[in-house]
């Protein structure tokens, strides 16, 4: 038996030509969820193997049949299946909205928007958008990150990591010295630091912007709150609530 299928079958093609079926089942006697992988030969459409492995095995094996995924700016094929990760990531449609209301600003570039592919599909993207920093006195340029989504069928395979890394290379060699990103430890693996000197327009408690100089001593001195383009205000509004 393969039991129950919860979500969907999730199918990886690979170089070996072999295709990969996970498959959820709940295990009730051990009140966990044990994965089996079923391997099938696509030539020959014959069974080759079963096997029981638990999560953090499939884990492992994933990660060995995505290592090839690609990291690319977009392209205006690519937009819809941006539009529907982001819906899925996050639930609702606001940062599917931000993403194509900022394609229409005049500061926008595709080169900063960079898309996870594997197989033809688009299972991870990031966004980067010039921002200022601004207080009475002087005004800073930067570069903020937001928002980032990775299909959930392909966490934990290093493919944000990528993104990240790949986004930090792009801004870098565009001349920008600054990058912000607002909220979770989770960017400081990559050199953000919390910081208490730049605020949003409506500082959220415990909720602190982090900085990334792309530039040695780039963000001393630097204070102010950041000034976003005009199609982040349907965010910011969120934000408030």
């Amino acid at each position: 038996m393969i039991g129950k299928l919860i979500d969907q079958t999730l199918e990886v093609f690979t170089d070996d030509k072999y295709l990969a079926e996970y498959v959820i089942a709940d295990d009730i006697s051990k009140q966990t969820k044990t994965t089996k992988c079923l391997y099938r030969n696509i030539k020959n459409k014959d069974r080759v193997n079963i096997r029981r492995f638990d999560t953090r095995k499939v884990r492992g094996i994933m990660k060995t049949k995505v290592r090839d995924f690609e990291i690319r700016s977009e392209r205006k094929e690519d937009y819809e299946q941006i539009a529907l990760l982001h819906i899925r990531t996050f639930s609702h449609d606001l940062e599917a909205d931000l993403i194509a209301n900022l394609r229409a600003e005049s500061r926008y570039d595709s080169d900063l928007s960079l898309v996870a592919e594997v197989n033809g599909k688009i299972v991870g993207h990031i966004l980067f958008t010039p921002v200022s920093i601004e207080n009475t006195y002087e005004c800073y340029q930067a570069i903020i990150l937001a928002p980032l989504s990775v299909d959930s069928q392909y966490h934990s395979m290093g493919i944000g990591s990528k993104l990240i890394q790949k986004g930090i290379t792009v801004a870098k060699a565009k001349g920008f010295k600054l990058m912000l990103v607002s909220g979770h430890p989770y960017y400081d693996k990559f050199g953000f630091q919390c910081t208490k000197q730049i605020f949003r327009p409506n500082p959220v408690r415990g909720k602190h912007i982090r900085v990334l100089e792309l530039e040695e001593g780039a963000g001393q001195g630097v204070m102010g709150v950041i000034k976003y383009p005009n199609a982040f205000k349907p965010s910011i509004s969120e934000w408030d609530k």
